[in-house]
């Protein structure tokens, strides 16, 4: 646990002046007792019992927690997670104690201080004879028509096997078998720093604590050590807190055994979620993962001897992460091919992650499968087995610094390397920059491949030279606000105005058949777009508006073909005036934000096609086993 209470009055004091301080906001009144108090001591109201602080998924939010500079404030990020250390003071509504050890434990269920003084220390339920039934049927003893969070704090050692519960209260009736402590709607389950052992090494579908269609819970100052096939499994939930968290797993292949996953539950995505103080190892997966998550906060995770990743990041956009340690995370004997901090399938946009340190890890970050708009302050990587950083498939990715170091372990010649053809979802690989990065000890310390558009400041290295391409020129800034394309124009080629932040409007001649890649990237203060009437265009390259501020637009009839991520994450609103459509890039309005929405003018411009709020199709009637289409991706935009 990060805090212990001394005194009571101090206690008092710190509270009653920061309580309303706080950002949060709760939806009822609660009230704790400052630990160590006697019971008639006055309650300390608590009315603004941290339930959330702001809705996380949405991209304002996450850059809020950014300093001018675009690096990650870790300041706002750690007192963000630090608000729910408050929950560390909430005194339980039910406590559960155990005497014995292991399968001889019989457990008893108590009510605490925060019941109040009638049921205080009185006895809730006894002779349990299963520590997951106990702590189950303290959930269940909760007030049920609460609406701010209670708590049930453990107080004795936890021992899991893979059968029911003696009442069939530990099951979760989606998986077989599952044996689980499961939470509900507003609860804080506090272990209190006990252990919770999951024992049964035959069993492979043993998840110790599971969080289903829940808001609003917390699971604070656990030890889940030896054999699971999550420690913790959070699907669909929202609004949740997974704090101090030790996992010390077994390592075992049988089970692909994984520390916590965050995920989506069917078609609901898990979103607002706050994780800190994470530490994890022999991890036959990942230490900890989302998938499908728009909104997380991520303090710290430390990782060590994982045999895939330390942090991996699937399908998640508006997340801020701290720092991400590994040490030993794919190592060799796994193939080499993960890392401490890897991102894959659609991750971005306003992905910001502070820090990277990898020792001797595969890599120290991988970006895989159409990922796009991603930035790291810093990467360190010493004695990696693959490259420092490896980026496929990926777009709009910035890492600001950091140190390669090969060692002796390295098996590429490359410090960075970027390149296409992952067999996920594909991006062309381009418009990514690295800044203030020394490699050494690598034969050719950056390769891009068949990758573009990419671009390398103040970048350092020992043991080998740059190809001449890998240092984008500097070009003089255009200085106008307004851009006149002259009449005639024909084409804009790929990156022709990149990078002119001065450029706040252009109107794009009816001459103009097509907009290359990466045309207006990077224009920051590129607001309004404007297609002259019968305009002739025909085609919009990847990343064409990437990058710019961007928040509505237009395009005429004539267009046929979009590339991929062509608008800015700030845009809400696209028409498409175009009555058939001859090709869609990969996640081509992707980026737009939260909630947005696409006009097409004509059902053929997305006739043949199927249309879900996931925008994925996989395999679809009209296309081939191995064919995926991704039409808008985002998942809260709208079709009409």
């Amino acid at each position: 646990m990060k805090k212990q209470n001394n005194k009571c009055g101090v206690l008092r004091t710190v509270l009653a002046s920061a309580l309303f301080a706080m950002p949060f906001v709760g939806s009822a009144s609660f009230s704790i007792l400052a630990s160590g108090c006697s019971n008639s001591d006055p309650y300390i109201p608590l009315s603004t019992l941290p339930l959330s602080n702001i809705d996380i998924d949405n991209a304002a939010a996450a850059r809020a927690m950014l300093n001018s500079d675009g690096s990650v404030n870790e300041s706002l990020l750690q007192s963000s997670l630090d608000a729910f250390d408050r929950e560390n003071d909430v005194q339980p509504y039910i406590i559960a104690s155990a005497s014995g050890e292991s399968s001889s434990q019989v457990w008893t269920l108590k009510y605490g201080e925060a019941a109040g003084e009638e049921k205080y220390g009185t006895v809730y339920k006894s002779g349990i004879a299963n520590g997951f039934d106990a702590v189950n049927y303290a959930i269940k003893a909760l007030p049920s028509d609460r609406d701010s969070k209670y708590k049930v704090r453990v107080d004795s050692d936890l021992y899991s096997g893979e059968e029911s519960g003696t009442d069939g209260v530990s099951t979760v009736s989606s998986i077989s078998n599952l044996y689980s402590i499961a939470l509900a709607d507003y609860t804080i389950l506090d272990f209190h720093g006990h252990t919770l052992y999951a024992n049964n090494a035959t069993g492979d579908n043993i998840v110790p604590v599971s969080l289903t269609n829940v808001k609003y819970c917390s699971v604070r100052n656990l030890t889940v050590s030896g054999h699971a096939r999550y420690a913790i499994w959070a699907q669909g939930v929202d609004n949740c807190v997974f704090d101090t968290i030790a996992i010390e797993l077994d390592g075992s292949s049988d089970s692909k055994n994984l520390g916590l996953r965050i995920a989506e539950k069917g078609t609901t995505w898990s979103s607002n979620i706050y994780v800190d103080n994470i530490t994890a190892s022999g991890c036959y997966d990942q230490a900890v993962e989302t998938m499908k998550v728009d909104g997380i906060y991520i303090g710290t995770v430390t990782a060590t001897d994982c045999n895939d990743c330390g942090l991996l990041l699937n399908t998640t956009t508006n997340a801020v992460v701290g720092t991400v340690n590994g040490t030993r995370c794919s190592p060799r004997s796994s193939g080499g091919v993960y890392a401490a901090l890897r991102t894959a399938n659609f991750v971005g946009p306003d992905v910001y992650v502070h820090k990277v340190n990898a020792d001797s890890c595969g890599r120290a970050y991988f970006c895989v499968s159409a990922c796009a708009g991603i930035s790291i302050d810093e990467v360190n990587a010493e004695n990696c087995y693959a490259q420092g950083i490896l980026l496929q498939d990926a777009q709009n990715i910035t890492v600001r610094g950091g140190t390669i170091t090969a060692g002796g372990n390295t098996a590429s010649s490359y410090g960075i390397q970027l390149t296409n053809g992952s067999s996920g979802g594909t991006l062309s690989t381009m418009n990514n920059t690295f800044k203030n990065i020394a490699i050494s000890g690598y034969s050719a310390p950056i390769n891009e491949g068949n990758s573009d558009w990419n671009t390398f400041i103040d970048c350092t290295s020992s043991g080998g030279t740059f190809s001449d391409h890998s240092v984008t020129a500097v070009r003089e800034e255009h200085t106008d606000s307004v851009l006149e394309i002259p009449a005639g124009t024909t084409e804009i080629a790929d990156g022709e105005y990149m990078n002119y932040t001065a450029i706040k409007s252009v109107v794009i001649p009816s001459s103009v058949t097509s907009i290359g890649k990466n045309a207006f990237a990077g224009c920051a203060s590129l607001e309004s777009v404007t297609f002259e009437e019968n305009s002739s265009c025909v085609s919009v390259g990847d990343c064409a508006f990437s990058g710019t501020a961007i928040t509505e637009i237009s395009f005429p009839e004539s267009v046929a073909s979009f590339g991929s991520n062509i608008l800015p994450s700030v845009c809400t609103a696209v028409e498409v005036k175009a009555s058939s459509l001859s090709s869609m890039g990969t996640e081509a309005f992707f980026t737009l934000s939260s909630p947005s929405k696409i006009t097409f003018a004509s059902p053929g411009a997305y006739s043949g096609h199927t249309y879900t709020d996931g925008s994925i199709v996989y395999g679809a009637s009209s296309l081939t086993d191995t064919e995926w289409v991704y039409w808008y991706g985002y998942t809260r935009s709208t079709l009409e």
